[in-house]
């Protein structure tokens, strides 16, 4: 079972292709995504290629930073962009989906979920996650829209 923690949208003023090929470069993600504060590529596979490896040190309570690996596991350009990682407890998925409106704004999904069915977890410790996830997501987007937009 799959849990979704939050689903946040935002219109970027950008070609979907800008937007994508920033997205896709997981080393970008620092730069935009709150309480990331490193990101490293760990093998040589481009950007947005099926099974690239990123290690990220990010900072989720209630243990603070943590190295996450970070694998690309479904790419259609440029479209969506899917990575998951086996930081226990969560299992997290993240999605981004792009859809063009016109040759220059592009509506960005961009949605977390759980691969962790544990019951106990999902009820007791989930629920703490999900709000985190969604506020951070949330100033994420907005910090990505800046950043593009200034480009």
């Amino acid at each position: 079972m799959i849990t979704l923690l939050t689903t946040q949208e935002i219109r970027i003023k950008t070609p979907i292709e800008v937007v994508f090929d920033f997205i896709s470069n997981m080393e970008n993600f620092k730069y935009w995504f709150p309480e990331v504060s490193d990101i490293i590529s760990e093998n040589d596979l481009e950007h947005g290629a099926v099974g690239k490896t990123y290690l990220e040190l990010v900072n989720l309570p209630p243990n603070g930073e943590q190295k996450l690996k970070i694998e690309v596991k479904q790419v259609k350009t440029p479209i969506f962009f899917i990575t998951e990682s086996e930081y226990v407890p969560l299992l997290p998925r993240m999605t981004i989906r792009l859809n063009q409106i016109n040759d220059h704004e592009t509506d960005t999904s961009w949605s977390m979920h759980s691969r962790n069915d544990d019951t106990k977890f999902v009820t007791e410790t989930l629920p703490n996650f999900k709000s985190l996830i969604s506020d951070r997501a949330e100033i994420g987007l907005k910090k990505l829209k800046k950043l593009l937009e200034n480009k």
